[in-house]
C-alpha cells in the first residue's frame, strides 16, 4: 500500500532522438533553444493516456463512454481530479544541431526519410538534409517523480508508462522510431503488482520473442484493477470485441501483430537507417523509368499510376497512414464533407517502427494495431485532392484487409530478413 505523501522516482533514459517541441519548436518565437524543455510532463501524460486506452480497451470493448470514465479516473478530468501527480525535477539537455552525427552520409538519408519534412529540410549546396528542430540526444537520463493517491490508479498509471516506454515513446515521429524511452531504475514504494524489477523496460531477449501485444503477467494483473473502476460493467478480456475489429488501438492477440528484425545492428542509427531504406522500398515497389526523375532510388508507388493517374479506387497504401502526398500537389486523404468546405482529416499509421536493444546489439521491432481504419457510424471518406481541391467524383477505399495484408507483408519480410530493397538481410 502506497501513501499519498510517498514519491516514487523512476529513472528514464532516452534511446533515440526525442523531439518534444516545447514552447517554440520551430524557432519562430525566437526563444533560446537551450532554455527549451526537453521532456514535458504533459507530453508524457498524453502518451500514457494513449497506452492506457489500449490496455483498458482490451477488456471493455466498444463502450467508449466507459473508457472515457476510466481514463479520467486515472488521469483526471473536469469531474475527477487525477490521483496521479508527476514532475521532472531536472530536464535533460536539449541540443540544436543542423548536422548531428546521426545525419551523417551513411545513415542520414534514410533517417531523414523517417523524420519526414516536418523535422528536416533539404540543403541545396550540400545536397543533403538538415535537422530543423532541437532534440534530446540518446543516452540522456532524467528522473520522473510520481505520487499516487490511489493504489489502483497508481498501478494503472505505471502500466501505461511501462507500455509507453516498452513500445512507444514521447514527442514527434514516435511511430517511426523517434522519442524512444526506457525505464532503467526505480526507487520508492511502487503500487502492487509493480516492483523495482518488473517496472524496468525489458531487454532485447524479450523483444525477440514478441509476436503480438497482449497484457499478460504484470500487465494482466493491472488490467484486473480496471474491474474496480468499472464496477464490473462490461469488462471481459475474452469477449470484449468478439470478432469485431476494434475502433481504436487495443492490446489484443487477434488484432495486433509484432515482429523483430532477423538482423541485429550495432546501434540505433544503423537500425533506423535500415528501417528507413526498407520502408521506402516497401511503400514504393515499382521502378520509375522516367528519365527526368532526379532522385535516388528511382522508385515509385504503384498507386501513383493506378490511382492518382488511373481509375483504380482501391488505395491500399493508405493503410499505412493518411494523408499521402505526391508531386504536382496531389494528395490522398480522409475527409468529411464535400467540395470546398470539406474538412481534411489525418489517419495515423497503424504500423510502428522501434529500435530496441542496447550497447552494440539492436534490432528493429515493428508492430501493428489492426482495427478499423475509418471507424464510427459517420466515418469519413477518402478522396484524391489536387491543388487543394477535392475530386468529389472519385471516392477511394482503404479496408481492414489492406491493413492486414500490408502489415503481414512487412513483418514477414522483417522477421525473415528478406527485405524489400534487394539486399540480403538476416544473420
Amino acid at each position: 500500500m502506497t501513501s499519498s505523501s510517498d514519491w516514487v522516482t523512476l529513472r528514464l533514459q532516452v534511446t533515440t532522438p526525442l523531439f518534444n517541441g516545447g514552447a517554440d519548436p520551430d524557432g519562430r518565437a525566437e526563444l533560446r533553444p537551450e532554455a527549451e524543455t526537453g521532456v514535458r510532463v504533459a507530453s508524457l501524460r498524453g502518451v500514457m493516456r494513449y497506452w492506457f486506452r489500449a490496455l483498458a480497451g482490451c477488456g471493455i470493448g466498444p463502450d467508449l463512454p466507459l473508457l472515457a470514465e476510466l481514463e479520467s479516473r486515472v488521469f483526471g478530468s473536469a469531474e475527477y481530479p487525477s490521483p496521479v501527480v508527476m514532475r521532472i525535477p531536472r530536464q535533460p539537455a536539449v541540443r540544436t544541431e543542423e548536422r548531428p552525427d546521426f545525419m551523417r552520409a551513411d545513415t542520414g538519408k534514410w533517417i531523414s526519410y523517417l523524420l519526414g519534412q516536418g523535422l528536416t529540410r533539404y540543403d541545396a549546396p550540400s545536397r543533403g538534409m538538415l535537422l530543423t528542430r532541437p532534440y534530446v540526444a540518446p543516452g540522456q537520463v532524467f528522473d520522473l517523480k510520481a505520487r499516487f493517491a490511489d493504489d489502483d490508479a497508481g498501478a494503472l498509471a505505471c502500466a501505461a508508462l511501462w507500455l509507453a516506454c516498452a513500445y512507444g515513446g514521447a514527442g514527434a515521429r514516435v511511430r517511426r522510431g523517434f522519442g524512444g524511452l526506457r525505464i532503467i531504475g526505480a526507487d520508492g514504494p511502487l503500487p502492487s503488482p509493480w516492483t523495482e524489477q518488473t517496472i524496468l523496460t525489458p531487454d532485447l531477449r524479450y523483444y525477440e520473442q514478441v509476436k503480438d501485444l497482449y497484457p499478460d503477467q504484470v500487465l494482466g494483473a493491472c488490467a484486473v484493477r480496471l474491474l474496480t473502476f468499472a464496477g464490473g460493467r462490461g469488462f471481459d478480456m475474452r469477449k470484449a470485441w468478439a470478432g469485431q475489429p476494434p475502433s481504436f488501438p487495443v492490446l489484443s492477440k487477434d488484432w495486433t501483430r509484432a515482429a523483430a528484425s532477423g538482423e541485429a545492428f550495432p546501434g540505433w542509427q544503423e537500425t533506423l537507417a535500415y528501417a528507413g531504406k526498407e520502408f521506402r522500398h516497401f511503400r514504393a515497389s515499382e521502378p520509375n523509368r522516367n528519365p527526368a526523375a532526379n532522385y535516388s532510388p528511382k522508385i515509385k508507388t504503384p498507386e501513383w499510376t493506378d490511382v492518382v493517374h488511373g481509375q483504380d479506387a482501391s488505395f491500399g497504401l493508405g493503410a499505412l497512414g493518411l494523408p499521402v502526398g505526391y508531386k504536382d500537389k496531389y494528395v490522398v486523404n480522409a475527409d468529411r464533407g464535400h467540395g470546398h468546405g470539406a474538412e481534411q482529416l489525418r489517419r495515423a499509421s497503424p504500423l510502428w517502427l522501434r529500435p530496441v536493444g542496447s550497447g552494440d546489439r539492436w534490432r528493429l521491432l515493428s508492430f501493428a494495431f489492426r482495427g478499423e481504419f475509418l471507424p464510427g457510424p459517420q466515418a469519413p471518406h477518402i478522396h484524391l485532392w489536387h491543388q487543394g481541391r477535392q475530386i468529389t467524383e472519385r471516392e477511394l477505399s482503404v479496408t481492414g484487409d489492406d491493413i492486414r495484408r500490408r502489415t503481414d507483408a512487412w513483418m514477414d519480410a522483417l522477421a525473415s530478413g528478406s527485405g524489400f530493397s534487394g539486399e540480403a538481410h538476416g544473420r
